[in-house]
Parts: structure tokens; C-alpha cells; sequence
């Protein structure tokens, strides 16, 4: 199995404008990180809320694909971000690309889960590109 903990998913300056990021295995999480720095200035946070970062503008040609029996997904997971980080003594502005698109196959289904309790916003599949999901099935969760 395959579980992945992030903010924000994305690609670095130095890699290719086509990427590929291919993941398989029998079972995938994706979901958002389980907690932050001790306090927003220690160790800042990347993520889409409202008054922090937004979806960045920078093209791509890269491909986010994850190969599985089955997916979940919980929190909020968000591909490609733009945002200001203003820390006591400096302020500088981190921008990653996203992916032109997601691409999620399961063999089985595609189940989201309710967010933990650390996430305040519910849980969503976000991306300024495409998104596209395959699957037997795809369950929402109640409450999400």
C-alpha cells in the first residue's frame, strides 16, 4: 500500500515542464497532512484557504497518474500552488506547478473519506487542471 500526506502536491522549478509522476499499488491514500509546524512561522503551510495561497497560474504539461485496486481520498488534496509566506523576518512567495492533469484509476473503486479532524475544510480533489477518475465505482463519503 501507498499512503501520501501533503498540503499541496506539486513539481519543482528544475523538473521537466512534462513531467510524469506515476504511482502503483494495490491501495493509495491521498490526503492532506496530518498536522503543521508549531506555529505558522516555525514551519509555514502551503494550501489553498481562504487568505493564504491560491491555485498557481504556470502552465504545465506534466501528469499526476496513480495506478490502484483502490483510492481514497481524505482531506483536502490540492495539486500545484501560489502563495506569499510572510514570516517575521523576511517574506518570500513559493509557486508550484500543479499538473495538467490528475489522472486517477482504480481497478476497484474510489472511496473520499471524512477529514480529520485537523482539516477545517471538508474533503475536495482540487487542481487548476484536469482531473480525471476512473474506477468501478466512486463512493462520496456523507458529511464531506
Amino acid at each position: 500500500s501507498l499512503r501520501l500526506y501533503a498540503r499541496v502536491y506539486g513539481i519543482t522549478d528544475n523538473s521537466a515542464a512534462n513531467a510524469r509522476v506515476a504511482l502503483s499499488a494495490p491501495y493509495i491514500r491521498l490526503a492532506a497532512a496530518t498536522r503543521g509546524g508549531i506555529d505558522y512561522h516555525t514551519l509555514p503551510v502551503l494550501q489553498w484557504d481562504s487568505g493564504y495561497g491560491k491555485p498557481t497560474q504556470r502552465a504545465t504539461d506534466a501528469v499526476f497518474g496513480v495506478t490502484a485496486d483502490l483510492i481514497e481520498i481524505r482531506d483536502r488534496v490540492v495539486f500545484g500552488v501560489r502563495q506569499t509566506i510572510d514570516i517575521d523576518t523576511s517574506r518570500y512567495t513559493v509557486d508550484r506547478r500543479g499538473f495538467a492533469l490528475v489522472d486517477l484509476v482504480s481497478r476497484g473503486d474510489i472511496r473520499t473519506l471524512a477529514a480529520t479532524a485537523i482539516s477545517n475544510f471538508g474533503t475536495a480533489l482540487q487542481s487548476p487542471g484536469n482531473i480525471d477518475l476512473t474506477a468501478a465505482q466512486i463512493y462520496p463519503a456523507s458529511g464531506v
